[in-house]
């Protein structure tokens, strides 16, 4: 092959490594998940990866702030990402996000 592609380089692949990171923080190191939240919310506002950035806020939201899933909600009515929109529902207690049917 004549090319070659640093995955790094990326920026979709970059995000994607940030938030699978993020998911294994938020399963076995809690205290690791606002470093990370915060990383993956830089790259994917550099980068303009709005799903990136819905779940970046998924992360940093806390209960008592409700702006921050607002606005991930917010982020998240243009993303057709099944398993986002279920999980910023659970976190909400809304159903008004789209399904993936109503996207097309």
């Amino acid at each position: 092959m004549t090319v070659r592609v640093r995955l790094i380089e990326r920026p979709c692949v970059e995000a994607d490594i940030d938030l699978a990171q993020l998911d294994l923080a938020v399963r076995s190191n809690l205290r690791l998940v606002p470093a990370l939240a915060a990383r993956l919310y830089d790259d994917a506002t550099r980068a303009d990866l709005p799903e990136f950035l819905a779940w970046a806020l998924v992360h940093q939201a806390v209960p008592d702030d409700p702006r921050t899933l607002s606005r991930a909600k917010a982020i998240a009515q243009n993303v057709d990402n099944p398993a986002l929109h279920a999980r910023i529902r659970a976190l909400t207690g809304s159903s008004k996000l789209p399904r993936k049917a109503d996207l097309r």
